[in-house]
């Protein structure tokens, strides 16, 4: 008789155990799910808000090189911070100490700022 109480007592903390885990696995499948769209909402909506244009000046170039190619690091000033920004190889580089015209992009969440290099009627 006490085989059979064990065996009984053993099935049920089974069978108990399963609903939990399954339990734990639907919520825990949820949570991932949350967690991946708010991800994916948080980097999609972080994209470039502000956007101004502004004159800086060019400093020094050195090439980078990596593995999917060779690319062009410039430093540029802009007001009192020196900015160093990446020229793809398809641009003419602009001298030391030339007048550029930059859109400056500040991103929405991070508030970071980027810098690019566009023609010279957007600054006028």
């Amino acid at each position: 008789m006490n085989d059979f109480n064990d065996s009984t007592h053993d099935r049920l903390n089974r069978e108990l155990n399963h609903m939990r885990f399954r339990s734990v696995g639907f919520w825990g499948g949820w949570v991932l799910l949350i967690g991946i769209v708010a991800l994916y909402a948080f980097l999609s909506l972080n994209h470039i808000t502000n956007v101004r244009y502004i004159t800086g000046t060019a400093g020094d170039a050195t090439p980078l090189v990596t593995e999917t190619g060779t690319r062009i690091q410039m430093s540029i000033t802009v007001g009192d911070q020196t900015r160093i920004i990446q020229l793809p190889s398809r641009l003419v580089y602009p001298a030391k100490g030339d007048e550029i015209c930059l859109r400056a992009g500040e991103r929405r969440f991070t508030r970071q700022t980027s810098y690019t290099i566009v023609g010279e009627s957007l600054c006028e």
